[in-house]
């Protein structure tokens, strides 16, 4: 029951500082360091601190049990439609294991504390009675009021959007001129056509259909994923049946708001897709490699975290296109 109560405490303290985050917007992000980063360490801190004295002995409990506060705090903010279950795949892993260490962090204190006024752990029962429950209190309120403080440090810093690259390739037992056809005039994908694992996990809007309205440079291309997404394409590149580079626009005003998590949205604040490349290399005795990469912008204060999941999200959806239209041109050579 004492657990309960600690895993409660830790889910309130957090949708607080979700809504906090969320309602004073123009001050403070919730895609920022300070909420990603910082706010766990409190939920950490909280779970052990009210948690029952004896489990505080072990560090497994006090690492892991604050994960399970991270859990049920993304279950609230789905269930109550804070939050998309895109975003929290992408944020729980940092959560769980911060929060982990803030656990750690009360577990060294408490124990520290209790040791200076107790010669014999040993000995004696953990749980002091009032005043062992009673310390811990000035660290775990300079943890809760900590995020405010990153975030006014945070706010104050220009962050430099990032350019990152995904690149993608298969090989294909099919002639180039199918292959090129396929690359440009990209029919509609069925659902077992579809082969993609992190984007289909994450619930992200899958490929349905492409198409080129000229074999040349200037050409205009619409790449159609489910849910009113849509990719508007210029070729500034063009070499028929070799290369055919593109860029690439998403207006965020034409996704449907229910299409993709506001923080996560494609042409929105934090992540752009900028351009495309296919380009096609023959191999020989029947055989081509299909290259396609792309670049793409990632604007948040943890790019070096947020552009690893943009990286994964972009070369699997790259994977999925070269895997449809390699089962195109294999189906119809054979």
């Amino acid at each position: 029951m004492q657990f309960l109560f600690a895993v409660f405490c830790s889910v309130v303290y957090g949708l607080l500082m979700r809504l906090v985050f969320g309602f004073y917007s123009d001050l403070w992000q919730v895609m920022s360091i300070a909420f990603i980063f910082v706010v766990p360490l409190g939920i950490g801190a909280l779970t052990v601190r009210f948690s029952e004295p004896q489990r505080i002995h072990s560090r497994l409990y006090c690492f892991f049990a604050p994960w399970l506060s991270s859990l049920a705090l993304l279950i609230v903010t789905i269930l109550l439609s804070i939050e998309g279950i895109i975003c929290w795949v992408m944020a729980y892993p940092v959560f769980g294991i911060i929060s982990g260490i803030g656990g750690l962090f009360m577990r060294r204190y408490l124990l520290g504390r209790a040791r200076e006024e107790q010669k014999d752990l040993e000995d004696r029962a953990l749980d002091a009675g009032d005043d062992f429950r009673n310390k811990g209190n000035l660290q775990v309120s300079l943890l809760l009021v900590l995020p405010f403080l990153v975030a006014e440090v945070e706010r104050h810093i220009e962050f430099a959007p990032q350019t990152l690259s995904a690149y993608t390739s298969l090989d294909m037992a099919a002639p180039d001129t199918l292959i090129w056809h396929n690359v440009t005039r990209m029919h509609t994908i069925s659902p077992a056509e579809d082969h993609s694992r992190l984007t289909r996990w994450m619930g992200l809007p899958r490929p349905l259909r492409a198409a080129l309205d000229t074999l040349a440079v200037g050409g205009q291309r619409e790449a159609v994923f489910d849910r009113g997404l849509v990719f508007h394409e210029k070729v500034f590149e063009y070499e028929p049946l070799r290369e055919m580079a593109f860029t690439i626009r998403v207006n965020a005003d034409e996704i449907p708001p229910t299409t993709m998590d506001e923080h996560i949205v494609i042409g929105g604040q934090y992540f752009d897709v900028i351009d495309g490349r296919y380009r096609l290399e023959p191999l020989g005795e029947g055989r081509c490699r299909l290259h396609l990469s792309s670049r793409f912008r990632v604007s948040t204060s943890f790019n070096f975290y947020a552009g690893l999941w943009a990286q994964w999200i972009m070369s699997d959806i790259q994977d999925n296109l070269l895997q449809v239209i390699r089962g195109r041109v294999e189906g119809i050579g054979n």
